[in-house]
């Protein structure tokens, strides 16, 4: 399967290739975990001391739960370095500049409207071609076209997730 990328003018005036992200790049649990840590840092500041056992509860529910899509990225629009680092994983694919020297050529709101470029290329609403999916799974497109009456679900996972299969020379 092909990177999708896109060029795209820095600071520095030179064009730059921005790709698909490696899956274990966006790393979800990562920024699960950054929003807990602000939420308990914000529990520290703001309950009191004399008030211990309200102050242990909201801890330990913020260490138990999961935060949704919403909550982690409010953290990422306030963590302007988080964002640059989400940008940058899809730069340095194509890129041999390290993450220091990529911070100079990006400011905070450019790295913001480039996380959305990145985020809509990454977006595959359509998936691979129904005969790409059949050929990967070695299933007849009869057995593809029950599968998307009767579980569209799995039927959009599969055209999203299967990769195409490739001849290797």
């Amino acid at each position: 399967m092909e990177i999708r990328s896109f060029l795209y003018e820095l600071k520095d005036g030179k064009q730059y290739e921005f790709c698909e992200r490696a899956k274990e790049d966006i790393d979800y649990s990562h920024l699960q975990g950054l929003v807990r840590k602000q939420k308990i840092k914000e529990v520290y500041e703001f309950i009191p001391v004399e008030d211990s056992d309200r102050r242990d509860m909201l801890i330990a529910d913020h260490f138990n739960r999961i935060y949704n899509l919403v909550e982690i990225s409010l953290f990422l629009s306030s963590s302007p370095e988080e964002i640059k680092k989400l940008v940058y994983h899809s730069f340095k694919i194509k890129n041999a500049i390290p993450f220091e020297k990529f911070t100079e050529l990006v400011d905070d709101s450019l790295a913001k409207k480039l996380l959305n470029l990145i985020t809509d290329l990454e977006k595959n609403e359509e998936g691979l071609p129904d005969k790409d999916v059949c050929e990967s799974l070695g299933i007849k497109k009869e057995q593809l076209v029950k599968i998307n009456k009767t579980q569209p679900h799995v039927y959009q996972w599969l055209k999203t997730n299967v990769k195409k299969k490739t001849v290797r020379e």
